[in-house]
């Protein structure tokens, strides 16, 4: 009688091939992995900073528009307050000019409550 050699021979030579495939690659993967990671990290720092800046140029923009704005409001204000200045003194001089000419005094609270009084006696 012959001995032949069983079918899974053949899956007991190729073991070792699978076995650098299998855990050769995960092998090589965490290797590389653990290179790469200081430039991986470098990379992402890099990204994210020049994001960073571009997002922090345009908000520079944009607050630097918004702040030109509220100043030329504020210049708006201030002349409108002015103006209603001069409108109030020149008011007032007016009316103390014609109360000197006119020779103007006020009436005694005591006599003006007194009237309201008979009126409505």
């Amino acid at each position: 009688m012959v001995w032949a050699a069983p079918p899974f021979t053949a899956i007991r030579e190729s073991a070792p091939l699978l076995d650098w495939f299998g855990n050769g690659w995960s092998s090589m993967a965490a290797t590389a992995s653990h290179y790469a990671s200081g430039r991986l990290h470098d990379w992402w720092e890099w990204s994210s900073s020049g994001n960073e800046a571009k997002r922090l140029s345009q908000l520079r923009t944009t607050l630097t528009k918004q702040l030109e704005s509220e100043r030329e409001t504020l210049r708006h204000g201030l002349k409108a307050l002015a103006e209603e200045r001069r409108e109030w003194a020149a008011s007032y001089k007016q009316h103390h000019h014609r109360g000197t000419r006119h020779g103007a005094e006020q009436e005694p609270y005591w006599t003006v409550m007194l009237r309201a009084m008979i009126r409505l006696g």
